[in-house]
């Protein structure tokens, strides 16, 4: 075998066990001697590829930010006008189909957006932007379609879908235990476009 094919393998190898090790216990739980230790990884081999958790954790992340956004760039056709509302709601649980099959990547994508270490929040954010990019694209081409409030505009709403995407899931965690449950779908509908009536309508 070839330097360069040990050396690609090695790193897969690696790779393969921080994913492991990050989606299942989480970022603070990890060490480097944890990975030697329970993946028969040799200190010297991990060290000459990778100088820290840090390095590896954020190669996890992008990995699973880049993934779904080419999971979410294949879902993303442009919504019909009179389904514009389902095409929306549907597009925000692709985040959940994509990692349905997918714990470890799951697990990787909730701590580095709900719970990132505090020194590394502004990589872990550039790492997101362009998975942030097609989701704009996405409420770019949908939102004109869709039938606002009073007083609001497309660009309003756009910003308030996104700031909702991580919230949504959170609470979700606490409002049904099945994403895939017909409370979710409902608990969308609230947080997306209200539970109260305007006064006055």
């Amino acid at each position: 075998m070839k330097q360069e094919e040990r050396r690609e393998r090695r790193i897969r190898e690696i790779f393969s066990a921080a994913m492991e090790e990050f989606g299942t216990n989480g970022y603070e739980n990890v060490t480097m001697d944890s990975l030697c230790t329970r993946h028969g990884l040799s200190k010297g081999v991990l060290y000459h590829y990778f100088s820290n958790r840090d390095e590896l954790f954020l190669l996890c992340v992008e990995s699973v930010f880049r993934d779904l956004r080419a999971y979410l760039e294949q879902k993303s056709a442009i919504p019909a006008e009179q389904n514009v509302a389902r095409s929306i709601r549907d597009y925000f649980f692709c985040r959940e189909d994509f990692f349905h099959a997918r714990p470890l990547e799951k697990n990787i994508f909730e701590n580095a957006l709900l719970h990132p270490p505090k020194h590394l929040r502004e990589q872990i954010r550039e790492l997101r932007r362009p998975l942030q990019e097609v989701n704009q694209a996405f409420l770019r081409r949908a939102v004109p379609y869709l039938p606002l409030r009073p007083g609001l505009d497309a660009a309003e709403a756009i910003r308030y879908f996104e700031s909702i995407e991580s919230l949504f899931w959170e609470l979700l965690a606490v409002y049904s235990a099945d994403p895939a449950a017909k409370e979710a779908e409902r608990l969308w509908d609230m947080v997306a476009f209200g539970v109260a009536q305007p006064e006055g309508e």
